[in-house]
């Protein structure tokens, strides 16, 4: 007869911590992609992509602009790092009143939108998350 034990407590904690990291990376990514992917002229609408934890945020940076989207990506990261499985949700909103115009084919840059082009993504990205952790 085999005789094995695992500490519960210790799996339990550990999974959760993998879940976390896979959700954070998987979520940068996909943020990121959405905020490069979106059309510049004076870099506003990049600049306007807000993360969040728990709750979307809703309102707009009124005078900020972000042409190479460094700033909203380093920005969207550092709220992103700070994600627990208890906080249940992850958000990135732009609330500009042309956003979804964009989405939809307004602008010669991103005819095909942006967030509908990667959420076709979202389940290879995470799967490609978790392969990263089973190594």
């Amino acid at each position: 007869m085999a005789k094995w034990s695992i500490d519960l407590k210790k799996w339990a904690k550990k999974t959760q911590v993998d879940i976390e990291d896979v959700l954070k990376e998987s979520s940068i990514f996909i943020f990121s992609r959405v905020i490069l992917m979106s059309p510049v002229d004076t870099g506003r609408f990049r600049a306007n992509w807000i993360s969040s934890v728990g709750q979307p945020m809703s309102g707009v940076i009124s005078d900020a602009t972000d042409k190479s989207g460094s700033i909203t990506i380093s920005t969207m990261t550092g709220v992103v790092e700070k994600f627990q499985i208890s906080d249940k949700s992850l958000h990135l909103v732009n609330s500009l009143p042309y956003a979804v115009r964009l989405e939809y084919g307004w602008s010669k840059q991103a005819p095909a939108g942006m967030v509908r082009l990667v959420a076709r993504d979202f389940k290879n990205t995470v799967e490609r998350a978790i392969r990263k952790r089973r190594k």
